[in-house]
This record gives C-alpha cells, structure tokens and sequence, in this order.
C-alpha cells in the first residue's frame, strides 16, 4: 500500500497519519471502517504533506446502530478471512467518505486550534499481479493526541 496524504495547515504544523477510516454499505446497513496505518511514513514538519508505504490493519468496525467490533482483538486469521486485502481495497475505493487520524509531529498546541483545508490524498494498493486498486479522494482529519 502507497497512501499519499496532503492538506495545509493554518498553523503551520507539521503531520503523520495513524488510521484511516472509510464508509460503505453492506446488507442495507452502513458501517465505519477504522484501518490502522503501518509501515514507512515521509512527513513535512510544517503541514501535511506525507507519503506511507505499508500496509492497513483492520482494526475497528462500527455499524449504524452504535455497534462496535474491536478487530484488532480478534485473532488475525478471522480477521484477515473478514477482510482480506482485495476486499479492503474495494471498499476504500468505492468509499463516499474517508477520514484520517493524525498526529502533530512538532508544536502539538498549535495543532488544537489549527485549520486543515484542501485535505486530497491518494492511496494505491497492490494485492495481487492481476489486482492493483488506486483512488484519490478528499478527506476529513481527526487529531489524535
């Protein structure tokens, strides 16, 4: 996986992505999917401007009645049978909305009262030799601390 993730901060703080989370529908219920990002991150100590090479873990589900699947507390092969890769991608290209987690990598109370806008990112997954998936998309941020 190659996400590539780019926004301008009012403040001029610097940002790396922990979690990616991605909304579609299934069985007529709508369902929050919550990726955990791990792996290489390049970042920029003045915005976010930053380029991962990994892959994403499964790690929440929630679904419209409240809901919520902690993942990452179930063992990994049921985990990866619920979500296999090529699914993961399908589901975050066909995805209406996207949201990231971020962290502040300098000047973390600066970050509290900061303004992100154009927030665009890219994302490109190879799962197999015959399976490659790639989407831009805009994205809401979230400020983990």
């Amino acid at each position: 996986m190659r996400l590539y993730l780019n926004a301008n901060s009012k403040n001029q703080v610097g940002y790396t992505p922990d979690w990616l989370k991605v909304s579609f529908k299934e069985n007529g219920k709508d369902f929050d999917l919550v990726l955990d990002i791990h792996g290489e991150i390049d970042y920029d100590a003045n915005t976010l401007c930053c380029r991962c090479k990994g892959e994403l873990i499964p790690w929440v589900l929630w679904d419209n009645d409240g809901n919520e699947i902690d993942l990452n507390g179930l063992p990994e092969e049921e985990v990866n049978m619920k979500f296999p890769l090529g699914r993961i991608a399908k589901l975050i290209c066909n995805s209406e909305h996207c949201e990231v987690g971020i962290y502040p990598v300098n000047n973390i109370e600066a970050a509290y009262d900061d303004i992100l806008t154009e927030c665009h990112g890219r994302i490109e997954i190879y799962v197999d030799e015959n399976h490659y998936y790639e989407k831009e998309f805009d994205f809401e941020v979230e400020l983990n601390d």
